[in-house]
């Protein structure tokens, strides 16, 4: 299950302001001149038959003050010119450190007759809104695993315009609900706990109360098949209950049903027998070895295949779900790429492959950063192997590219292959990003390239590499992940110290930020 945390940012950082002030212009007490004042007495052109023309910066006792409206200024250095005695709080010759938005000083400046101008250099931080609070909408939540998917919560930070909004998350229990680095949160097993979000600026916290329910027993319909003779004669009880006209609906699993027959027919034999599910109705059918398919956003497709190699490529539009059925592509491009959230269904008795054969694209292309692909099935199979710099599922290496949202596996057989620089599931390199990692069932095998984690990041050798919590549910038959010759971890960071993660979590068990370093590591619940 998972609860999508999201925070609402708005502003910008203001870039550092460099103000300079040379003795070639004209000043006057009070004057402002980029942004930065002084106050005091004037800066004044002195002639007299010694020193003849000259600039000089002069106050009152030789007090002075620089103040800025700007934000707070950072350092103030002084370059040519002749200095005499300026010093104060901060000062060191010509040079002022700090952090204030008001300097006063004690000196004056010439110019050495014309001949060395002075400049004075005011580097000028950006102002800065300090954090008063932080909401967080809704309150509560109510998770019931195996049903109720996601919820999105929103996180406000206040001011509107303060200058640092970023924020930490917490659960306070793991066993019940985890939450990653970009608030994630996925329920692991019945119970409560709190999710606290926290701002960096001040501390200030807000909370969200989750409640994580087991699932519901399964209910049936009980009726006679529409070919009985003399249907409407049947009627039927759950356990103790009453007798009533059939269908019979609400009967809970593993009740014992009673029927009784009021016509006058003779009846020699009842047999019950599970009627099989209605299937899911397509907007499109199509086959992948008749050309390349865009599948139309919000929809429900089947794409099918012959089970023969084909370069044709494949686009899920935003929202839409796609189910395979022995579809099986190879490309020096992607294989298949989701514009935007997606679900993929893998269908019963069905075997797929994607194969990416070039340097830059995954075969199996996560949407952009909030976008979150799902991948569902029993039996069905899907075999992920991607090319030299990227993840088997996840993201690219090129610019455009290597950014990637939340991954979410609820069952199927998947086998994933990472290329040299990139995880099986999750992230490549050189930088690259990918969102939360979340499996709650099926088989999962994945294998990290050289320098990759199997299940987390690829190679952070160079640039940032990274990916946000990973989560293994109890609810899995089995997950296997393998890390590359140099990678530290099968699950979690790879290679290089630019890597990072997110919260690592397997059936409750927190692993920190780095992850699990065995190789290769399976988790198999005896569930």
């Amino acid at each position: 299950m998972l609860v999508l945390l999201m925070v609402a940012v708005t502003g910008a950082w203001a870039e550092t302001t460099i103000v300079t002030w040379t003795s070639s212009g004209s000043y006057e007490n009070n004057n402002s001149r980029g942004g930065v004042t002084l106050s005091g007495d004037v800066v004044e052109n002195i002639w007299d038959e010694f020193s003849g023309g000259e600039w000089r910066l002069a106050y009152d006792c030789n007090q002075g003050t620089f103040t800025t409206s700007l934000g707070n200024f950072t350092s103030i250095v002084i370059s040519g010119g002749y200095i005499h005695g300026f010093s104060g709080t901060g000062w060191n010759g010509r040079t002022w450190t700090g952090n204030a938005s008001s300097v006063p000083f004690t000196g004056y400046l010439t110019d050495a007759n014309g001949e060395e101008p002075w400049t004075i250099t005011f580097t000028i931080a950006p102002a800065t809104v300090a954090v008063t609070g932080v909401t967080l909408a809704p309150t509560t939540a109510t998770l019931t695993l195996g049903e109720t998917e996601t919820v999105t919560l929103t996180a406000t930070v206040l001011p509107g315009d303060a200058t640092d909004k970023s924020v930490t998350w917490s659960s306070s229990d793991e066993t019940v609900a985890t939450v990653g680095n970009d608030g994630v949160v996925t329920a692991v097993a019945p119970g409560t706990a709190t999710i606290t979000v926290t701002t960096t600026d001040g501390a200030k916290t807000a909370t969200c109360a989750v409640t994580v329910a087991a699932p519901a027993a399964s209910t049936y319909t009980v009726t006679m098949k529409e070919s009985t003779d003399d249907a409407t004669s049947w009627q039927g009880k759950a356990g103790e209950g009453t007798y009533q006209q059939l269908p019979l609906e609400g009967v809970a699993q593993g009740a014992q049903v009673s029927l009784k027959y009021g016509g006058a027919l003779k009846v020699k034999s009842v047999k019950a027998k599970k009627a099989a599910p209605a299937g899911p109705t397509y907007n499109e059918t199509k086959s992948i070895n008749d050309g390349p398919v865009t599948v139309a956003a919000g929809e429900q497709w089947l794409i099918t295949g012959t089970g023969t190699q084909t370069s044709n490529t494949m686009s899920i539009g935003a929202g839409a779900t796609v189910t395979l059925d022995g579809v099986n592509i190879s490309s020096g491009d992607y294989c298949i790429k989701c514009l935007g959230d997606a679900t993929i269904i893998l269908k019963d008795g069905s075997t797929n492959t994607l194969t990416g054969t070039g340097e830059n694209c995954p075969a199996l292309w996560i949407g952009d950063a909030n976008t979150t692909l799902t991948i569902q099935g029993n039996t069905g199979v899907l075999n992920v192997t991607s090319g030299e710099y990227c993840a088997g599922i996840g993201g690219g290496y090129a610019n455009t590219n290597n950014t990637c949202g939340n991954i979410r596996i609820e069952g199927g057989v998947i086998t994933a292959q990472g290329g040299n620089s990139g995880a099986g599931i999750g992230s490549d390199s050189n930088p690259a990003t990918c969102g939360d990692i979340i499996i709650t069932g099926g088989t999962v095998t994945a294998t990290g390239g050289t320098y990759a984690a199997g299940i987390g990041t690829g190679n952070g050798d160079q640039n940032v590499a990274s990916c946000g919590s990973i989560t293994i549910t109890n609810g899995v038959t089995k997950v296997t992940a393998a890390k590359g010759a140099y990678a530290p971890n099968s699950i979690g960071k790879g290679n290089g110290s630019n890597a990072s993660c997110g919260t690592v979590t397997i059936g409750g068990t927190g692993y920190g930020t780095d992850g699990v370093s065995t190789s290769p590591y399976t988790y198999q619940p005896s569930n």
